[in-house]
C-alpha cells in the first residue's frame, strides 16, 4: 500500500491512486519519507535537499518522454501533487522560520529572567554579608 509509509494526511492524499505510475509514486513516497526525517539532520540543508528534489521532479514530468504518461490527465494529477507537494515545502519553511523565531524570543527572555535572579542572589549575598 503507498500511503503506509507516510505518516501525513496530506502525504496520503497525495499517494492515494496514483498506482498507475509506480516510479513516480515512489519519488514522492521517498520525498515525503525524508520530510518525516529532517529532526535528526540540520533543516536548512534538508531544506535545500528537498527543493532540489522537487526541481528534479518537476522536470522529470515535465520533459517526460511521450508515451510515459497514458494520457494528459494523467500528468496533471502528478503535476498536481507536485504543486501541492511544493506548497506543503514552502508551508514548512514558513512555520519552521516562525518556530525559530519564536525559540529565540523564548531564549533572550529566559536569559533576562537569568540575568535578573543572579542580580536578586548578588544583592542577596551583598546584603548577608554586609549584615
Amino acid at each position: 500500500m503507498p500511503g503506509a509509509a507516510c505518516t501525513s494526511p496530506a502525504a496520503e492524499e497525495m499517494l492515494e491512486g496514483s498506482q498507475d505510475n509506480p516510479s513516480l509514486t515512489q519519488r514522492f513516497g521517498d520525498i515525503n519519507l525524508q520530510l518525516n526525517n529532517v529532526s535528526k539532520t540540520n533543516r536548512q540543508a534538508v531544506q535545500s535537499a528537498h527543493e532540489q528534489s522537487v526541481l528534479q521532479l518537476r522536470a522529470a514530468i515535465e520533459g517526460a518522454t511521450p508515451g510515459f504518461f497514458t494520457d494528459d490527465a494523467e500528468k496533471a494529477k502528478h503535476m498536481a501533487r507536485l504543486q501541492r507537494l511544493t506548497h506543503l515545502l514552502d508551508k514548512k519553511a514558513t512555520i519552521e522560520s516562525e518556530i525559530l523565531k519564536h525559540h529565540s524570543e523564548l531564549h533572550q527572555a529566559y536569559v533576562r529572567t537569568v540575568k535578573i535572579w543572579q542580580g536578586s542572589m548578588r544583592d542577596r549575598t551583598v546584603a548577608l554579608q554586609a549584615a
